[in-house]
């Protein structure tokens, strides 16, 4: 009953504002119209590409489960930016000054990961906004949705030219209280924020959480109105090899072809024990771990669909270049050569 009122109260209020609104003098909106003469006659400045995914003054998501590596992929692509190397698949960006907004993470861990991440001294500035060193300067949360916090971030960016991307990790820490199902919360405590980071063409990254069936980001859908690139993150193998999953590319704007073409990335180690970024195509890893099933036992397209986590075309694709490799036997079940009649 309490939720019902506050419900109902809500909607008053809404429609007391629209009542209002339509006794308001009607907005000039004349100089805001341009004919297509005036846009073509106007000098745009040309939006520089940080990646062919990335450029200036875009809105970017990349979304998982809990503990794929998402945190990783982020800070990869910070440290990229700001030393200007090759970032997963993607050849090096011209050098360019991150903010890295950490509402998750402690410090400790942070300065881990990015003292193995990053080569040296870097061409352009990283720096950290740490929930932690807030909270131990200022005895307040990171709060994003606070229109506080967001103007000293503005302020702070408009004195920065040299800072060209914002990676926000993650959502949901530094949202805590706008309601992640409500269209309204987003459209009115985060999205003008946002649109104004575009509007200074800041390139913006957020880190968000799957919802239960880790296809779709969590939370309502009309956050992905604003989105110029999306990019789900899942899993291929369990958590014992570290951060190994799929990028696919569920939403980009202006962008076809190899530079968006999903494909899978393992952070190993190199020579010297560094962290490094291993990727082929989709179909090469997903013959390589369809090869250990077979080998393992399974021999059902089915069943092994179900364990790598695709759809049955996948493994049957992958299935059919090992074949033609000479490393599975032929018929409709999976075998390795020499074990079938």
């Amino acid at each position: 009953m309490t939720r019902l009122l506050e419900y109902s109260r809500t909607n008053e209020e809404k429609i007391a504002a629209a009542v209002e609104a339509l006794g308001q003098p009607p907005a000039d909106i004349a100089d805001s119209i341009l004919s297509v003469t005036q846009l073509m006659a106007l000098d745009i400045p040309e939006r520089k590409l940080l990646f062919p995914w990335l450029p200036q003054a875009s809105i970017a998501m990349v979304f998982g489960p809990p503990g794929v590596g998402k945190t990783y992929f982020t800070l990869s692509l910070a440290v990229s930016l700001a030393h200007a190397l090759p970032f997963m698949k993607w050849e090096a960006p011209p050098p360019t000054g991150v903010l890295y907004v950490d509402g998750e993470m402690p410090l400790s861990l942070m300065k881990e990961r990015l003292l193995a991440l990053s080569p040296g001294k870097s061409l352009a500035p990283l720096e950290i906004f740490s929930h932690e060193k807030h909270f131990e300067k200022t005895e307040k949360d990171l709060q994003l949705c606070d229109a506080s916090m967001q103007a000293a971030v503005q302020e702070y960016l408009e004195g920065r030219q040299d800072i060209g991307c914002l990676i926000l990790d993650n959502l949901s820490c530094l949202l805590p209280t706008v309601r992640e199902d409500k269209r309204d919360e987003w459209a009115t405590r985060v999205l003008p924020f946002l649109l104004w980071l575009r509007r200074r063409r800041i390139a913006v990254v957020l880190c968000h959480h799957t919802g239960h069936d880790e296809s779709h980001q969590r939370g309502t859908s009309s956050r992905r109105d604003a989105l110029d690139i999306e990019i789900r993150l899942q899993r291929v193998s369990d958590e014992s090899e570290g951060a190994h999953f799929s990028v696919n590319f569920t939403k980009c704007r202006g962008v076809y072809g190899d530079a968006v073409a999903p494909f899978e990335a393992h952070l190993s180690e190199d020579a010297h024990g560094r962290p490094q970024w291993e990727c082929v195509a989709i179909v090469e890893g997903t013959k390589e771990r369809l090869l250990v099933l077979v080998q393992d036992g399974v021999t059902s397209v089915k069943d092994a669909a179900e364990a790598l986590g695709v759809k049955p075309p996948a493994v049957s694709k992958a299935a059919k270049k090992l074949r033609e490799e000479g490393r599975l036997g032929p018929g409709p079940e999976l075998k390795l050569p020499g074990r079938f009649p």
